[in-house]
């Protein structure tokens, strides 16, 4: 079966974003059980980075009639800052040509290599702070 593919959404506020995991091409497929579990394990381990991800949402195409969980993501980007965005790193480094997409109210961004996924580090300390900017212009124009 096909993995689902697609655009991340759009997002109206300026302090979430969000993020779809690509799986390397000698993965389970995400729609498989093998997959559903490195989904729900990563899931776990951004909780217990004291993250409150969103799923995006479920697929429901299968013959069978069951759906599974979409690898695709929401957090604040206050979330994001510290020990969740290292939860990603490490998702992305465990496993060669697996990526990230992330997309933000503002652009998109994709990490395919070990290089990359460090430098969303750095980059979400950035988000964290224009996100702040902006939240601080709307409360003084509020």
């Amino acid at each position: 079966m096909p993995e689902r593919e697609g655009a991340l959404s759009d997002f109206d506020e300026a302090d979430e974003f969000g993020f779809r995991l690509e799986f390397a091409p000698d993965e389970p497929r995400p729609n498989s059980p093998e997959g559903q579990e490195i989904i729900a394990r990563f899931t776990r381990e951004l909780r217990e980075a004291g993250a409150q991800p969103i799923v995006r949402g479920m697929a429901f195409d299968s013959v069978e009639g069951g759906g599974y969980q979409l690898p695709e993501f929401v957090l604040l980007l206050k979330e994001f800052a510290g020990p969740a965005s290292l939860v990603l790193a490490a998702w992305i480094h465990a496993r060669a040509k697996r990526k990230c997409i992330i997309k933000t109210k503002d652009f998109s961004v994709s990490a395919p290599t070990v290089g990359e996924a460090t430098e969303l580090a750095v980059t979400q300390r950035a988000l964290v702070e224009a996100a702040n900017k902006g939240k601080r212009k709307r409360e003084r124009r509020g």
